[in-house]
């Protein structure tokens, strides 16, 4: 069965990072001043669409945005354990893609879009414009990937 993509919450996840403009590379989840957060449980909780503290990468703003139907589809699709679940790269990958034989396929699948290149690191405003489109780039890169060279047509 060919990859599909989720485009509707893929889109809700790039509309809320160009909206909040609060994209981090670095971590999952984090309050600002505070340790990175790397649990679903968590980063559900935290008020990312309304609090200019609070930043979350590509995965971390897919577990945020995505609604409870969509969570439990992804469980139930890949029968993830509850553990999984409440592990931010497992769940947003399960969030995102749809017809993978396996969660390796799924994480393999992911892997670029969660955890591709970002060169600039530096904190300045040029840098923080240059990091979220570089964010965009890596979105849009994955998914032609996804939807081309894997054959997967179609979208949820």
């Amino acid at each position: 069965m060919p990859l599909r993509v989720n485009r509707k919450l893929f889109d809700r996840v790039k509309t809320a990072i160009a909206e909040t403009r609060r994209i981090d590379t670095r971590s999952w989840a984090k309050v600002e001043g505070c340790e990175a957060i790397t649990s679903v449980s968590k980063i559900r909780t935290l008020p990312l669409s309304s609090d200019c503290g609070t930043f979350a990468c590509i995965g971390g703003w897919t577990c945020f945005l995505a609604t409870e139907e969509e969570i439990e589809i992804a469980i139930t699709e890949y029968s993830l354990s509850d553990l999984d679940a409440d592990e931010p790269f497992t769940l947003a990958a399960a969030l995102l893609l749809s017809g993978a034989g396996d969660i390796w396929e799924l994480e393999k699948a992911c892997s670029p879009l969660f955890f591709g290149e970002c060169s600039v690191v530096e904190d300045s405003a040029s840098a923080d414009e240059e990091r979220m489109q570089a964010v965009f780039r890596r979105m849009d890169y994955w998914i032609i990937e996804i939807e081309t060279s894997r054959s997967g047509v179609g979208e949820w």
